[in-house]
């Protein structure tokens, strides 16, 4: 005799709630497949519009080579018209298009959050920008009607911290015929003291990111500027520069920057780098130099 199995019986409110369960699971699923493919929608779209913002900020923020007030061969005999045609639009530009480039593999650098691309890439912003930078202020120091002597407040600043303006003049060609290799010679204003300062620098490292000195006057040493005029006669270049010089340019500087020094009280400049008078001083100062500074600052 074959015996049967038992017969089951599904009761209703079971198999609702078992349909009820499945459809609440279903939903869920699809609710969060779209929501992850929303999501990557979103991360794609972000991508895509943050590359473009990068490459848009790039193309608005490019520098250009400053054009210069006067013809190329405006400083002979002192500086010949090839040594200016080659040392402007040769070099001063190869500075500026290279700035161009690393700053842009800068700019995707940071958008990909790619910290050791961004560290290898400080030296090219530093040579580039500081040659755009230190050629920037050069042409400005430079005049057909220069040469002389200056006046005003800056000749009053020389005598006051060299004792005389020749002192000064002998001191900032011997630290410039001095520099080793290639470089520059400057004069600068030290913001905390109010005072000024000689400085070298070597390469096209600039002066403020340098030492902190505010450049007034600079002077190029690199052969590119003199060799094919003074050969390796160095110290006959720099001599000849003083016939230039454009002291109009650096009497402007130094009041606007003493102004920005002597506008605060002696207790406030003591306390000049831990209080918000600093950002005051800096940005005073600045107005003068708001072209002087990529690759954070203004473009030129």
């Amino acid at each position: 005799m074959v015996r049967s199995k038992p017969r089951q019986v599904e009761h209703p409110l079971v198999k609702g709630s078992f349909q009820l369960v499945v459809c609440v699971f279903s939903e869920t699923v699809g609710l969060v497949t779209n929501m992850l493919s929303r999501v990557g929608q979103i991360r794609r779209c972000a991508a895509s519009l943050s590359q473009t913002l990068t490459q848009v900020t790039a193309a608005r923020h490019k520098h250009t080579l400053p054009d210069l007030t006067y013809d190329y061969g405006a400083l002979e005999p002192h500086v010949s018209a090839e040594i200016m045609q080659l040392h402007h639009s040769k070099h001063h530009a190869t500075y500026v298009n290279n700035l161009n480039v690393t700053e842009e593999k800068y700019q995707e650098a940071l958008a990909k959050g790619d910290v050791t691309a961004q560290v290898s890439l400080q030296p090219a912003l530093r040579f580039n920008g500081g040659g755009h930078i230190n050629h920037t202020i050069f042409w400005t120091n430079l005049s057909p009607n220069g040469g002389g002597e200056p006046q005003g407040e800056l000749m009053e600043a020389i005598n006051r911290d060299f004792g005389s303006f020749q002192k000064m003049k002998e001191k900032m060609s011997a630290a410039t015929v001095a520099v080793q290799g290639s470089g520059w010679g400057w004069l600068g204003f030290e913001k905390e003291s109010g005072r000024l300062r000689i400085a070298a620098c070597a390469n096209q490292d600039p002066l403020q990111g340098t030492t902190g000195l505010i450049p007034l006057l600079g002077i190029d040493v690199w052969e590119h500027a003199y060799y094919l005029q003074y050969k390796n006669v160095r110290p006959d270049y720099v001599k000849a520069m003083w016939n230039i010089i454009n002291w109009e340019n650096g009497d402007q500087a130094t009041g606007m920057c003493r102004y920005a020094v002597t506008s605060f009280s002696k207790d406030q400049r003591a306390n000049v780098m831990q209080t918000r008078q600093r950002y005051k001083l800096d940005r005073i100062c600045g107005d003068f130099l708001k072209s002087f500074t990529p690759p954070y600052g203004p473009r030129v």
